[in-house]
């Protein structure tokens, strides 16, 4: 199966796992990502299907084909849609090679990971275990903190999460933190107290 129709597949499945929101209203925790639609599946249920589809595919599918799959459900509006195309190439994390870190990057730049939830998964599962492997991409994502887009700026710093908690890019994250401090205008003129 072509990864665009199992992406269509696997949209099907997750409109067919749709609940109603009742008293959880998903929108408020996502406030200024307008469009982002849910289909109010359960974390449990979205990551048994990313696994399902993996198991159906990993022997035909290359890392090529499983970014292919991931990048037609990132594109969708609904948060789940875009979180089982990242856990699925997550599966293929021995894989990932440098090259796949602009197909991140344009997923941030071009706003398909417009929202906390998305950037951070995207960060945590693939960006972040990206650079460990690849630590000469680390100063690359580290740069991107003076991007113009708000999520590769957010990316850039939540990237950096398990390098530094392998103790490696201690600098470059510290950095990153005093770049994006907020300083009040009256003490910026007042020397710091040591």
């Amino acid at each position: 199966m072509s990864p665009a129709r199992a992406a269509a597949d696997a949209r099907r499945s997750l409109q067919r796992l749709a609940r109603p929101a009742g008293t959880f209203d998903a929108a408020r925790y996502f406030r200024g990502t307008d469009g982002l639609g849910f289909y109010n599946v359960g974390t449990a249920a979205m990551r048994a299907l990313a696994k399902s589809i993996y198991r159906e595919h990993r022997k035909r599918w290359s890392l090529d084909d499983a970014l292919a799959f991931a990048d037609s459900l990132v594109r969708d509006r609904h948060l789940e849609a875009k979180s089982v195309g990242i856990e699925v190439v997550a599966l293929y994390r021995r894989d990932l090679t440098a090259r796949t870190l602009s197909t991140f990057k344009r997923w941030l730049r071009d706003g398909y990971s417009s929202n906390w939830a998305t950037t951070d998964a995207l960060c945590g599962y693939l960006i972040g275990p990206l650079i460990v492997a690849y630590p000469y991409l680390v100063p690359r994502v580290a740069a991107w903190a003076r991007d113009r887009n708000m999520w590769v700026r957010r990316a850039s710093a939540v990237s950096l999460i398990p390098s530094v908690r392998k103790g490696l890019a201690l600098d470059l994250a510290t950095g990153g933190a005093r770049r994006r401090a907020i300083v009040h205008p009256d003490d910026a003129e007042r020397p710091a107290h040591r």
